[in-house]
């Protein structure tokens, strides 16, 4: 393909130049714009195989309360008071909190979003005072819905550029232009 590209495009050596995984790419640019997000102008210094923000309360979701994944009984727990809260009679893997795993790609996404569709219980949850280092402020819930909406569209591009049942190059482009033009 690069030769290809290279017989079309003068200025493109093949032997020097690479053509980066757009998705790979969009993941990079994800994080690097939630620590604008997160800590303002300053934060563009911090070493890029970090992931989010440590300064920031919303990095505790990161590592959600007191292993509410991991631990059976406060798994328990916490999907009945979802059932509570929202009324649901069979809970489903919709009524649990994800867990980011930096390595894929748009599991900040998953998982913020998650979490917002699930605030009021989490709230409740991180209420007691062995809890309260989760605790998310209102303004914490505020910048997380920032987030979301930042990383939606980058979430959707991934989406379609990872397709596996058809050719993806062609979309490259259209989704760069489409992403700025959104972001």
């Amino acid at each position: 393909m690069a030769h290809g590209i290279e017989k079309q495009c003068p200025t493109f050596t093949s032997s020097t130049n690479t053509i980066g995984c757009m998705a790979h790419v969009l993941h990079l640019a994800a994080h690097d714009g939630l620590r604008l997000l997160a800590d303002g102008p300053t934060s563009a210094t911090t070493p890029e195989d970090e992931d989010l923000p440590a300064p920031m309360s919303i990095a505790s979701l990161v590592t959600p309360p007191d292993g509410v994944q991991v631990n059976p009984q406060r798994q328990e727990k916490f999907v009945k008071m979802v059932k509570l809260i929202y009324d649901v009679e069979k809970p489903s893997n919709a009524t649990t909190l994800l867990t980011h795993v930096c390595t894929r790609w748009n599991s900040t996404y998953k998982m913020l979003e998650r979490a917002s569709s699930l605030q009021e219980a989490y709230d409740q949850y991180c209420s007691p005072a062995n809890m309260q280092s989760y605790w998310l402020s209102p303004i914490d819930w505020e910048k997380l819905t920032v987030m979301v909406n930042f990383l939606h569209p980058l979430y959707k591009a991934t989406k379609i550029i990872c397709g596996s049942t058809y050719p993806t190059i062609n979309y490259a482009l259209p989704l760069y232009i489409l992403l700025i033009k959104q972001i």
